[in-house]
């Protein structure tokens, strides 16, 4: 069954079955819950800060479960369709690579990349308020099409898009 997004932004709903929806509440609770090294309350403690400072990242599994993941896979594979400047290919004009700020595209996407699973985390983190610099969904499979390795943004942000300094924090869902 295929799930999508119910205007008015309240839902997900199973196509074809009006009585079968998932609140965005019912979800961000579920998952609220499972998050397995912050806090009941969402904001790292001391000791997850320092690792945070010390090695540069900080691993949240379960932070979303499987089923909103779920639907939010099934947006990007509707999004990937789209013939549109923001859908990003491979060299050979044929294979998805990335979705350029899907958050802009998609009123699931946006949910998802403003989440409070996301933002408290990453404000605390930089102790400061937070926003959206950008957003990317790689679908490009492993070892598949052109590679990129490993980089430092900062530089072109600062002189292309005025970032003041490199205060940016990466989330990572997978």
């Amino acid at each position: 069954s295929e799930m999508r997004f119910v205007p008015g932004g309240s839902a997900v709903q199973v196509a074809g079955d009006a009585s079968r929806q998932i609140s965005f509440k019912e979800i961000a609770t579920y998952a609220y819950k499972r998050i397995t090294m912050l806090p009941d309350d969402m904001e790292p403690g001391l000791k997850e800060i320092a690792f945070y400072r010390k090695n540069g990242y900080l691993f949240c599994p379960g932070v979303f479960p499987a089923r909103e993941i779920e639907i939010v896979r099934r947006e990007v594979e509707s999004l990937v369709k789209l013939k549109k400047s923001w859908v990003i290919k491979e060299h050979d004009g044929k294979t998805v690579r990335s979705v350029l700020n899907g958050h802009l595209h998609s009123a699931i996407l946006d949910r998802f990349c403003k989440s409070e699973r996301v933002v408290k985390p990453a404000m605390q983190l930089v102790n400061s308020p937070v926003y959206i610099f950008q957003s990317i969904v790689n679908v490009k499979r492993a070892f598949d099409g052109v590679q990129w390795p490993w980089h430092q943004d900062y530089p072109t942000y600062k002189i292309d898009d005025l970032m003041p300094k490199p205060r940016a924090v990466n989330c990572m869902i997978f």
